[in-house]
Formats: C-alpha cells, sequence, structure tokens
C-alpha cells in the first residue's frame, strides 16, 4: 500500500536509492504498475535508471567480499564495507571500477 500511494521523489539520487532499497527486478514491476496508474515524470525517470548501467545492488559492484577480506577487512566488517561502498556509487561520489573501490576501502576505518 505504501508503494501505491507514496510519491516519488523527483531527485536522480533519491530515486537510485529507491531502486537500491527495491531491487532492479522489484522497482522494474513497482514502475511499471505505478506509471500505469500516475503517469508521473518521477517513473519515467525511474524506468530510465533501471534500464541504465547504474550499479544498484552490492552484487553489481566490481568488488566482492572475498576482495575486501584480501585487503584485510575483518569478516565481520564486510557487509557494512560494501553497503557504504554502493551508497558511495550510487550518489555517484565513487566510480564503480575494481582499483577506485580498492583505494577507497584503503581509508575506510573499521
Amino acid at each position: 500500500l505504501l508503494i501505491n500511494s507514496t510519491p516519488l521523489p523527483n531527485d536522480e539520487l533519491l530515486l537510485k536509492r529507491y531502486a537500491v532499497r527495491f531491487g532492479r527486478e522489484n522497482t522494474k514491476y513497482i514502475s511499471a504498475y505505478r506509471r500505469a496508474l500516475f503517469n508521473e515524470d518521477s517513473e519515467y525517470k525511474l524506468q530510465k535508471i533501471l534500464d541504465g548501467e547504474f550499479c544498484l545492488s552490492v552484487s553489481e559492484l566490481d568488488i566482492n567480499g572475498n576482495d575486501l577480506i584480501t585487503l584485510g577487512v575483518a569478516p565481520r566488517n564486510v557487509g557494512k564495507a560494501l553497503s557504504s561502498l554502493l551508497e558511495l556509487v550510487v550518489a555517484e561520489e565513487l566510480n564503480n571500477t575494481k582499483a577506485d573501490l580498492i583505494n577507497k576501502v584503503k581509508e575506510f576505518r573499521f
């Protein structure tokens, strides 16, 4: 019900966070449903994000938990580190390249 009645944000970063929260596939279904109901501009922006090459999940990052452990991140902190990297990539503050992600991980303090 909340998905149906809450207007989507018009800001691209907030739309990306929405897609991260619900997942790429679920968001595609939600977007198609809402577009049919409301015909909002943000629905079209959201569809553009979903169809694009944006990284919207930890599994789409160009680095994984094994890479982080190799870099010295404690296993208990791997999830937190990957989530932090995803947020930076979604906000376009960091490129989703292995080299950039590794350099950023080296700055983290856990």
